[in-house]
């Protein structure tokens, strides 16, 4: 493994002991060959619960967790976005004012993902972090909907 110091959200996962810095380096290369992010990789492998991501997450990045199960799904901005774009980035649109759009994310760093959603939408882009496994069946959820 390459002595490259750890950053982000790996580099928080060690310090608050959720697995040591070999771990998190295997993690890392494991999630990156199967092409899905590192939070999803974590709760899919079991390595960490949802919740206890979204909390480190929210720590780390100095954003607020929400418990996506409690919004109310009438309510959230699907219509800024097409529901291919949830989809392909899984994450979603909550609500937009002004010229703000606050999306729900578990990994605020794929600024790739956030970029597509604000070139599509025009709008100043806010992260909100949200539990993986939950997110998943909120988008299936609204995917349902479209149908």
């Amino acid at each position: 493994m390459t002595n490259k110091t750890l950053l982000g959200l790996a580099a928080r996962l060690v310090k608050e002991n959720a697995f040591t810095e070999d771990e998190a380096r295997s993690a890392i290369l494991a999630a990156n060959t199967q092409n899905i992010s590192l939070p999803t990789y974590l709760v899919e492998q079991s390595i960490i619960t949802s919740r206890q991501l979204a909390e480190i997450t929210s720590r780390e990045f100095g954003l607020p967790v929400l418990d996506i199960y409690a919004i109310d799904l009438q309510g959230i901005a699907t219509d800024l976005v097409p529901i291919k774009l949830i989809k392909k980035h899984q994450m979603i649109p909550l609500r937009s004012k002004g010229k703000n759009l606050f999306i729900a994310v578990t990994d605020p760093t794929q600024e790739l993902a956030l970029e597509d959603f604000r070139f599509n939408t025009g709008l100043i882009i806010h992260p909100i972090i949200v539990e993986e496994g939950k997110l998943g069946k909120t988008i299936d959820k609204i995917a349902d909907s479209y149908d």
